[in-house]
């Protein structure tokens, strides 16, 4: 009996089923019921489970312990390999991957710093390949661990020379590797431990090659993405040149603090300004553009790659100087061609489907099984759907930039919002980002920008999606970020059902705040929590509550506000000159717009807008400076990334006239400029977080970054998203 899989197809409201059996890029994928690896779990006659290091459908990898006798015992590393799972073309599954990796270990150990082979065995159908312990992190956990200023090596972390030297021994270990004939394929970060005594050690052999037995027969498919040099992708014979496109790849992300996925894959002519802009080094962005050059014969070799950065640790010890690059700045003209470029790319395939319009990932059935397919879903929210598109097109619309292009979609968009809210009132849920006032909010600006593509009855429509009222207080999901879609609305087509709401929010929100002037978001264990944050938290409502309170002149809400701000101060951390805060759990918050520091900033700007306080504007100074003049993520999005800082940066700059913000909004638009993607045949587009399809939506699509863009060419003129 099969096993099923049953989701719910969420745009067309019906059940789908579907085989746990897939074709997945040559290989069937057979989802197996397999016992979870819980800690006290015997496997074989030796080994008791303490933790799970992986779980996948084919294969986990898991610490244990293993006792032999009264004096042979330690802490092992067992991987799993289920017969019949991911079974290739040739018949090959797991099982063989795993036996391959055996012959490996035992072949190399001693020449070459990997895990020790100590054991195999079977158990019900599967099979175990146990390993020595490695003791350490792996290198991408100790680079983020090493990163987390934001700097990355090539502008100046202070932890370069040992980052640097994990790159060396790196090296050494894949000319070890060649030397015995072997590639190794899958030279990601990921698959290197580094020791407690800084020693690296590479710790995966699955895909790896053996040119001189030319076995396994054909080579193991795939690799990791944005590592991979196009003839692993192709499949083609593998040679030691792999290992130099995979090595490049690797040195770009410890260099940028970037996945190279931005820079390896589907580049163009822009790769050389690209790594000049990042890497400014001159010796050293040239030697990684022929790291990852298409043609392998134009790769360098081991030693060269070696002789030159052990020159570049030389120097950058010493202290002396190297050639630097000039990379030339986008100007304001240039900006604006590539922002309607983007564009016209939502337009195309790229983004959209013909007859159904703007897709995204899948929200309830993400692309897991099979990653080279974008799993798509159809939404119409503001965060992640049609109305964030057609927020940004109406802002676009407003400066001049051309959407025409898009009017099919722009109806397909409009359609969908007729359907699932207009046609289903009493099903739709209220709320800013993921409810009906925030597509309210933005049917208003639309239908005042003066394009209209459909004669549709927009006042009817937006009056019926604002009368409901939500039970939570924050800006996502809540009052409050209802209360900032009435507040737009209000502005663009005043009418006294949306100031009942507003002053119905104020005061729910109002007599929903607690003494110290704080909301609990929940209760866990007798425990209150509470959330700084904007997006959820006690920030995003006092900014609501200042701003009705400045609108109406309405002093128990500024009351409110003001109360807020000063709870925000007293449960601040301060060091070094920074301001930031933990969650309720005492973790540290990240620093985006979202959760963190320059989100919560955004609350004191308004406080400061209105009440011309000096304090707030010494809090929002210490707020903003929690990055680095020069911040690089590799995240691009407005929720948790570098397009929502630079909105956070440019209303800094609006309201408190201080330079310093619009030359930090303007070092992340050079540097999300320098990270878009190019389609010959349908344009510009930008890879925002770790996905590997775009997709248009705004919170954590191209849509977003597109905005910020805009909004830098205009600064004054353009408000941060869903703000007045």
């Amino acid at each position: 009996m099969n096993n099923k899989v049953i989701s719910i197809d969420d745009n067309n409201d019906h059940l789908s089923v579907a085989n746990s059996i897939s074709e997945t890029n040559g290989e069937i994928s057979v989802n197996k019921t397999k016992e979870k690896k819980r800690s006290g779990l015997r496997l074989g006659y030796h080994y008791i489970v303490l933790k799970s290091l992986k779980e996948s459908d084919k294969n986990d990898v898991i610490k244990c312990i293993y006792i032999k006798s009264l004096f042979d015992f330690g802490i092992c590393v067992i991987k799993e390999g289920v017969s019949g799972a991911s079974i290739d073309k040739n018949g090959r599954d797991i099982r063989d991957r795993l036996m391959w990796q055996k012959e490996l270990h035992e072949k190399l150990h001693g020449h070459v710093k990997l895990p020790k082979a100590l054991a195999w065995f079977e158990e019900n159908n599967i099979s175990y390949l146990v390993l020595e312990r490695i003791k350490g992190k792996s290198l991408h956990k100790v680079l983020s661990e090493m990163t987390p200023s934001f700097i990355p090596v090539a502008y100046g972390n202070k932890k370069s020379p040992k980052i640097v030297g994990y790159l060396l021994q790196i090296i050494s270990i894949l000319e070890k590797l060649h030397e015995q004939h072997i590639v190794h394929r899958d030279v990601t970060v990921n698959n290197f431990m580094v020791t407690p005594g800084g020693n690296v050690y590479v710790i995966d052999m699955e895909l790896s090659y053996s040119t001189r037995d030319h076995h396994p027969a054909p080579p193991f498919k795939l690799g990791t993405y944005g590592y991979m040099s196009p003839e692993q992708e192709a499949t083609l014979e593998p040679t030691t040149k792999e290992d130099i496109f995979s090595l490049g790849a690797i040195f770009i992300q410890l260099f940028t603090s970037i996945s190279p996925a931005k820079f390896t894959v589907n580049e163009n002519d822009n790769l050389r300004d690209k790594l000049n802009y990042f890497i400014p080094d001159k010796k050293i962005s040239t030697l990684l553009l022929k790291c990852i050059h298409p043609n392998p014969e134009e790769r360098p070799d081991l030693r060269v790659i070696k002789s030159e950065f052990e020159a570049y640790q030389k120097d950058t010890k010493t202290g002396r100087s190297r050639e630097k690059v000039h990379v030339p700045r986008y100007e304001k003209k240039e900006i604006l061609d590539l922002i309607q470029s983007g564009i016209d790319t939502f337009s195309t395939p790229i983004f959209c489907d013909q007859g159904r319009g703007w897709f995204t990932e899948n929200i309830r059935n993400p692309s897991k099984a099979d990653k080279t397919k974008l799993n798509k879903g159809w939404y119409s929210s503001f965060n992640c759907g049609d109305t964030g598109i057609l927020y940004l097109l109406t802002k676009a619309h407003q400066k001049g930039l051309d959407i025409n292009k898009n009017t099919e979609n722009i109806e397909l968009a409009l359609d969908r919002i007729n359907n699932k809210y207009i046609q289903r009132l009493d099903a739709t849920h209220p709320g800013l980002h993921f409810g009906s006032d925030g597509v309210a909010a933005v049917l208003s600006l639309f239908s005042g920008s003066g394009y209209v593509p459909k004669q549709y009855s927009y006042n009817n429509w937006i009056d019926k999606l604002v009368t409901k009222m939500g039970t939570e207080p924050d800006i996502l999901y809540g009052v409050a970020g209802q209360g900032l879609a009435n507040i737009i609305i209000n502005n663009v087509q005043p009418n006294q059902q949306v100031r009942n709401n507003l002053h119905k929010y104020a005061d729910y929100l109002i007599n929903k705040q607690e003494k110290n002037g704080a909301w609990i978001r929940s209760v866990i264990e007798n425990k209150k929590r509470i959330t700084r944050g904007f997006a959820q938290g006690v920030s995003g409502i006092a900014y609501f509550l200042l701003e009705h309170g400045k609108i109406f002149n309405d002093q128990r809400s500024l009351n409110a506000g003001t109360k807020a701000l000063q709870w925000l101060i007293q449960n601040s951390i301060q060091e070094n000159g920074i301001i930031s805060w933990y969650s309720s759990n005492k973790q540290k918050l990240p620093p985006w717009w979202s959760d963190g520091t320059p989100g919560i900033a955004l609350a004191f700007l308004k406080g400061y807008a209105i009440t011309n306080d000096a304090s707030y504007k010494k809090v929002i100074d210490k707020c903003l400076k929690i990055h680095p003049i020069k911040v690089v993520s590799n995240n691009l999005s407005q929720n948790q990334g570098l397009a929502g800082l630079g909105e956070v940066y440019l209303e800094a700059a609006k309201i408190t006239s201080d330079e310093q913000w619009i030359e930090r909004a303007d070092w992340i638009a050079q540097t999300i400029l320098r990270l878009r993607k190019e389609d010959q045949k349908n344009g510009n587009y930008w890879l925002v977080q770790s996905e590997r399809f775009p997709t248009a939506s705004f919170m954590s699509g191209n849509s977003g970054v597109l905005h910020f863009l805009l909004r830098y060419c205009y600064p004054k003129e353009l408000s941060a998203p869903l703000m007045m």
